[in-house]
C-alpha cells in the first residue's frame, strides 16, 4: 500500500532554563520537518532560546511564577495547537525532553503519520530512558534510537500527543477529548516491531537491531507490554528526576 503524501507537520513545545533539551529536540524535530516547522514558547530567558533554537519559531512570554502554572501552560499550548493546526496537518504537543521516536523498522516518522491522514489523535507507547553509564558511557546524541539501550514502561507518557483537527488536551498532554486515541495493531507483528503505532516518544533509544529494548522497571520486557498499543512509533522520556504529575481524567484545564 503507498504512503499518502508527507503531511505538513507543526511541532510546539515549551521551554525554560533547559538548554541540553531544547538542542536534542531542535536537532532531532528539525532534521525530520526543518526548522521552520518548530515553535518554541520560551517561559522567561528568550535569548538562550533564540540562540539554541535558531531557525525556529519562538514566542517569548514573561516568566510570572503562578501557582496555575500548569493550567495556564496547557491553556496556551492548547490554542497555539488549534492556530498551528489552521496550517498545518497535523501538530505534535509535548514536554521539551519529549520526542516522538519512530521504529527503523516500520519506517521514518513522516511516513508514519502519512499512513493515519484521518486519525485525530495518535497516541504513543510510554518508555522512559535508563542510563547505565557503566555498560552505556558514550553521551547522548544523535543517532539518538542508538544511545540508550534501557527504559522503563511508563504508560503515563502514552500521551495523545499527534493530533488533527480540533482536539483538546488536558493539563500535561496526558487525555484528549476524543472518543478513540490510537489504533489497534494489525494482525500480526513485524518482526522487531515496538510498542506503539500511531504513538508518540521522548528523548530515548532502542537496540540498532531493531529488538525491543530491556526494561528495567515492572511489567518485564517493553515489547511485552504493549497492550492494546500499535506498533510503529514509541514514547520515551530521559530520566533525569523524578517528576510529579497531576492526571486530569475530566480533561479540564
Amino acid at each position: 500500500m503507498r504512503d499518502s503524501p508527507a503531511p505538513r507537520v507543526a511541532v510546539l513545545t515549551m521551554v525554560r532554563d533547559d538548554e541540553t533539551f531544547l538542542r536534542i529536540w531542535t536537532g532531532y524535530y528539525g532534521g525530520l520537518f526543518g526548522r521552520s516547522a518548530l515553535t518554541v514558547v520560551a517561559h522567561g530567558g528568550a535569548e538562550m532560546v533564540r540562540d539554541v533554537a535558531a531557525g525556529a519559531n519562538v514566542l517569548a512570554i514573561p516568566y510570572i511564577p503562578d501557582p496555575r502554572f500548569d493550567a495556564l501552560r496547557w491553556r496556551l499550548l492548547n490554542h497555539l495547537a488549534q492556530g498551528l493546526r489552521l496550517y498545518h496537518d497535523r501538530v505534535i504537543v509535548g514536554d521539551v525532553d519529549e520526542l516522538v521516536i519512530a521504529d527503523p523498522a516500520i519506517g521514518t516518522l513522516p511516513r508514519i503519520l502519512a499512513r493515519h491522514p484521518r486519525a485525530r489523535a495518535l497516541t504513543p507507547f510510554g518508555l522512559e530512558l535508563v542510563h547505565r553509564p557503566s555498560e552505556e558511557p558514550a553521551p547522548f546524541a544523535a543517532p539518538y534510537l542508538r544511545a540508550r539501550r534501557h527504559v522503563r514502561v511508563a504508560p503515563l507518557y502514552a500521551k495523545p500527543c499527534a493530533i488533527r483537527g480540533q482536539v483538546r488536551l488536558s493539563r500535561g498532554g496526558h487525555y484528549a477529548d476524543v472518543p478513540r486515541l490510537c489504533r489497534r495493531a494489525a494482525a500480526g507483528r513485524a518482526r522487531g516491531a515496538l510498542p506503539a503505532a500511531s504513538q508518540a516518544c521522548r528523548p530515548g533509544s532502542l537496540p540498532a537491531d531493531g529488538r525491543p529494548p530491556q526494561c528495567n522497571g515492572r511489567g518485564g520486557r517493553a515489547g511485552a507490554t504493549a497492550g492494546r498499543h500499535d506498533r510503529k512509533t514509541l514514547v520515551c522520556r530521559v530520566a533525569r528526576r523524578r517528576c510529579r504529575f497531576r492526571c486530569d481524567r475530566r480533561g479540564r484545564d
